[in-house]
């Protein structure tokens, strides 16, 4: 491959004007194959130091009118796929799928019925505010509202009482006893 064809393919990729037409083209003939994508390294995954703004593309499998960024109201694979790039939670899972912190630095209960729930320090939204236990108790909270229709209602029903401790943690109290919090917090 010619160096101007490196650097136009380079300029493709880069710009997101590589057609899937044309990159099938290219795989057939052979171009990408005998180059390889390694050949490019100025295309890593992330720079060295993060550029506010520019587009991000996703392409789903699905989508319908009721398409949403709202937590409490997706429904979809394409809306669960969004909030997993968009947000976090108070736990994610790992690749065993065991239930670990994210958000929250530590989830501690004798009993299951009632938590505490420490928050990561240093966390912030992308304007810059600081996370803080009062956000929690607002998302969790909107889940619980009938007003909010959240698709799962049902699961914060069990959620009797969420209260800050102070700014940084959360006393959950469950209507009765679920060892499985940490992993439904994990859940989209």
């Amino acid at each position: 491959m010619s160096q101007n064809d490196n650097n136009a393919l380079t300029r493709m990729l880069t710009e997101g004007t590589l057609s899937r037409r044309g990159l099938m083209k290219m795989l057939s003939a052979g171009a990408v194959m005998s180059s390889g994508i390694i050949a490019f390294p100025q295309l890593g995954f992330a720079a060295e130091t993060p550029v506010k703004g520019g587009k991000i593309r996703a392409a789903m499998s699905n989508a319908s009118a009721t398409d949403t960024l709202d937590p409490a109201k997706a429904n979809n694979s394409g809306d669960y796929t969004r909030q997993c790039m968009f947000y976090n939670g108070l736990t994610e899972l790992d690749k065993d799928l065991k239930a670990l912190p994210a958000l929250a630095a530590s989830l501690d209960s004798a009993d299951g019925v009632t938590w505490q729930i420490k928050l990561r320090s240093g966390v912030t939204f992308h304007d810059g505010k600081p996370l803080t236990a009062k956000d929690v108790v607002y998302s969790l909270s909107r889940h619980k509202d009938a007003a909010v229709a959240s698709n799962a209602f049902k699961i914060a029903e069990q959620f009797k009482a969420i209260s800050v401790v102070n700014d940084n943690e959360v006393q959950l109290v469950l209507s009765q006893a679920n060892f499985d919090l940490p992993y439904i917090l994990a859940a989209p």
